[in-house]
């Protein structure tokens, strides 16, 4: 997740269309490019914020210097990493399934898990030579 969410982390429309196709609820409208020219690009933010429900939720982990601000389901501040999602009090699935719901969750987690597994194929395997 850290990878995905971070300040430099772009990507082009033809890998966010492809990233849109492994998920269950495809958007009716995709957020306009972070960055129009050159080319479009799409922060990881953005396409990550695809995946949450409508929720607000801010968190801060001073200690691990992390701010995590979502805010009807867009993610605007933070690099995610692993441990906000399973912390058993504050964590963002806990967060999710108090306000939407066991289901939402599991579709929260399944579809981020099938997207990430894309994301972490095509941006490794075309880095090579």
């Amino acid at each position: 997740f850290y990878l995905f969410t971070c300040e430099d982390c772009f990507m082009e429309a033809d890998l966010v269309m492809n990233l849109l196709l492994w998920i269950e609820t495809i958007p009716t409208q995709l957020p306009l490019p972070c960055i129009l020219k050159p080319k479009a690009l799409w922060s990881g933010k953005q396409i990550f914020s695809l995946l949450l429900p409508d929720i607000n939720y801010s968190e801060s982990y001073f200690y691990e210097q992390i701010v995590v601000t979502i805010q009807r389901g867009e993610l605007l501040q933070s690099t995610l990493k692993n441990t906000l999602f399973f912390r058993y009090s504050r964590g963002l699935t806990r967060h999710i399934t108090q306000e939407c719901g066991a289901p939402r969750t599991v579709l929260f987690i399944n579809q981020l898990h099938k997207m990430m597994t894309y994301w972490m194929l095509q941006s490794f395997t075309n880095d090579r030579p």
